[in-house]
């Protein structure tokens, strides 16, 4: 199902999305179609090396059949795979069940086909054959081994193209280097200036702090002072 192989349910959804891709721009569809022919070759590689050839295990350990717990689950899994695909088939709308429960979800933003039935047939043709291709070729490596594995399976390829340590060194160096640059402007600049307005509260209150003695006396005298001061800048108006 997997590896896009009709009637299985796989089939229909890869099918389908490669149907709307080629009707959006054949670029996407090409990519699609490239993912889709990688997709069966590494799920037929993954039955092959599991279940075929000799075993890889070491002696001390002794393999046995799974439970009922673990074998129900994958037969409930295999059966949706053999026939759910049948709940979404093109050729009628009278089984789009999950479409029409996911519907009010989506606020009816269907996408619209616009490609014929020839066509929709012809790219069909193409995913199948490249659902082919990938198998045949897994088929041809690790069962029949007609070609090393060593010439598919690139030691680039084996370590996920590097993105992983690309993404540790980058986290590890300029990555690093430029949070660390982030975390010092929040905690000077953005916190600072947060700071600097508590801090200019609090020594205006320390300011203040001094003529709010709660001396009667003190205040009489700033009261007298105040008066002083009125009644020179009176008589100094008046002066002049």
């Amino acid at each position: 199902a997997i590896a896009g192989v009709p009637p299985f349910a796989g089939f229909w959804s890869k099918d389908e999305i490669l149907a709307y891709a080629w009707d959006a721009s054949p670029a996407l569809w090409l990519v699609g179609i490239v993912t889709a022919v990688l997709t069966a070759f590494y799920m037929s590689r993954l039955v092959f090396m599991t279940f075929y050839g000799e075993a890889r295990h070491s002696s001390d350990i002794h393999p046995h059949e799974p439970s009922r717990l673990m074998t129900a689950p994958l037969v409930v899994l295999a059966a949706a795979a053999v026939v759910a695909g049948g709940l979404n088939l093109p050729f009628t709308k009278d089984l789009h069940f999950m479409g029409a429960w996911l519907e009010p979800s989506l606020f009816g933003n269907e996408a619209h086909l616009s490609l014929g039935g020839g066509a929709q047939w012809l790219l069909a043709l193409v995913s199948m054959a490249g659902a082919a291709i990938g198998i045949a070729g897994a088929v041809a490596v690790y069962l029949q081994h007609r070609l090393p594995a060593s010439r598919v399976e690139l030691p680039a390829a084996a370590r996920a193209f590097y993105v992983d340590e690309a993404w540790t060194r980058f986290v590890g160096g300029p990555g690093r280097r430029a949070f660390e640059g982030v975390a010092a402007f929040d905690a000077n600049v953005v916190d600072g200036a947060v700071d600097g307005v508590g801090r200019s509260v609090r020594a205006g209150g320390a300011v203040l702090r001094r003529v709010q003695s709660g001396f009667v006396r003190s205040y009489a005298l700033l009261t007298a002072a105040g008066a002083v001061a009125l009644l020179v800048w009176f008589l100094v108006r008046t002066s002049f």
